[in-house]
């Protein structure tokens, strides 16, 4: 199952889960589903994202911004 498919993250999932995969499999395929993206921009920044994790969304939201990435329905 690809990250466009799953079901939308929850803030728990996002906290403890490795976005390294995630992130491959969105810059494989040049697209993020809507609601992953909300997800992801709308998730606590606390600390339980590693500084890797904190680079990965970084990279996510300057891959959108810069249009390497489409946000999809």
């Amino acid at each position: 199952m690809n990250a466009t498919e799953q079901a939308p993250l929850d803030e728990q999932t996002l906290s403890r889960c490795c976005l390294a995969p995630l992130f491959a499999d969105i810059m494989c395929k040049g697209q993020i589903s809507l609601s992953d993206w909300r997800e992801l921009m709308t998730a606590p920044w606390d600390n339980s994202f590693t500084s890797n994790d904190e680079a990965i969304l970084m990279r996510l939201i300057y891959g959108v911004h810069r249009g390497l990435v489409k946000v999809v329905d």
